[in-house]
């Protein structure tokens, strides 16, 4: 699972560049119908789509981003190897930590879970 997020620490990035340079004056205005129809097969695909291992191994990168960072910038400094090898070096390092970061959040969510179905405001309105 772990090995399909390879590019994550980079995706982030593009995605940054892509919201700053999206123009918001081109958009329609609201209340269209052609817009809320849109909307509806969006959120229907949505749900259709959702990956819950999504979320979760996204968090268990963005913990793990900074010491991810970090140990790139030592060794392109240490060994003189360009930026890319040294980020599959490292990822490949780091996979024991994504793992047990990825244990970690979902631990964490089957807890929050647990505690939220015995949660008599949830029993109340489920």
């Amino acid at each position: 699972m772990i090995r399909h997020k390879k590019g994550a620490h980079i995706q982030r990035e593009e995605e940054e560049e892509d919201i700053s340079t999206t123009d918001l004056s081109e958009s329609e205005p609201e209340g269209s119908t052609e817009e809320q129809d849109d909307t509806d097969t969006d959120k229907r695909s949505m749900s259709e789509s959702y990956d819950p291992w999504e979320s979760v191994v996204q968090k268990a990168f963005d913990k793990c981003a900074e010491q991810f960072e970090d140990e790139v910038t030592k060794l392109v400094h240490r060994e003189d190897i360009s930026k890319t090898e040294a980020r599959s070096h490292v990822y490949n390092e780091m996979r024991r930590k994504y793992r047990k970061a990825m244990i970690t959040v979902f631990t964490n969510r089957m807890v929050w879970f647990d505690a939220l179905r015995k949660n008599p405001i949830y029993k109340t309105i489920k």
